[in-house]
């Protein structure tokens, strides 16, 4: 584990960032509100196609619930770098035709986008209702991609999931922390790891989780590009 007198010499150089973070965290907390009442689990259910996915354009996008979680709350956890296929449904193109745009499908999720959307909105709901009864193990199995499965979590839960969702990412965190994990841990895990250091840690207990977050890539900077691996 890092020493404890580095560590402590890196939590005072990043009060003074952590400080004026905590009033960025003001705004970006109420646009979060913002999207739980647009996207209650109340509400999931009756989601249509078009509130719910990305479209041909921006205009088209920006009240969707993937373009909220992509685009406007990104800075409270990135997803881009990975193709629109994490969501599940998109209306695009694809590189085989790229002149042509409608529903693209990930397989898993079904043939048709009526099935797959369905079963994507089911697939949120029950991730919504385990994390509620933390219930890991259903997270686990839960069919979203990991990156999308991530950023829904920490959204609804910012006061028990991590907002870093690359795996690249955490391992660099746990190694930079010299934490202990085996090479089979999952994201889910590996999340948990730096969670729990964070917990037990007297000054940082007392942080948010964005706060901790924030703290890891200002004090240890991100891994490399050629280290990084696109996730879908």
């Amino acid at each position: 584990m890092i020493n404890i007198d580095d560590l402590r010499i890196k939590q005072a150089e990043f009060e003074g960032t952590r400080q004026e973070f905590k009033k960025e965290l003001v705004k970006l907390e109420e646009k979060r509100q913002k999207f739980l009442k647009l996207f209650s689990k109340e509400k999931l259910s009756n989601l249509k196609i078009e509130n719910y996915a990305l479209q041909k354009g921006e205009a088209e996008s920006k009240n969707s619930f993937c373009y909220w979680l992509e685009n406007e709350l990104k800075e409270l956890g990135n997803i881009h770098g990975a193709t629109a296929r994490k969501f599940g449904i998109y209306f695009g193109v694809s590189k085989s035709e790229p002149d042509s745009y409608k529903w693209r499908v990930t397989s898993r999720f079904g043939g048709s986008k009526e099935e797959a959307f369905n079963n994507i909105k089911s697939a949120i709901i029950s991730l919504l209702n385990s994390a509620e009864n933390n219930n890991i193990q259903d997270i686990r199995k839960n069919s979203l991609s990991n990156l999308f499965k991530g950023k829904i979590l920490s959204t609804y839960f910012p006061d028990k999931f991590l907002n870093i969702f690359d795996d690249k990412h955490l391992e660099y965190f746990l190694d930079k922390l010299d934490l202990v994990y085996d090479d089979s841990d999952d994201e889910i895990s590996k999340r948990e790891i730096l969670i729990n250091f964070k917990n037990k840690d007297k000054i940082m207990s007392k942080w948010k989780i964005y706060e901790f977050s924030e703290f890891l890539y200002d004090s240890f900077g991100r891994p490399s590009k050629k280290e990084e691996a696109p996730q879908e």
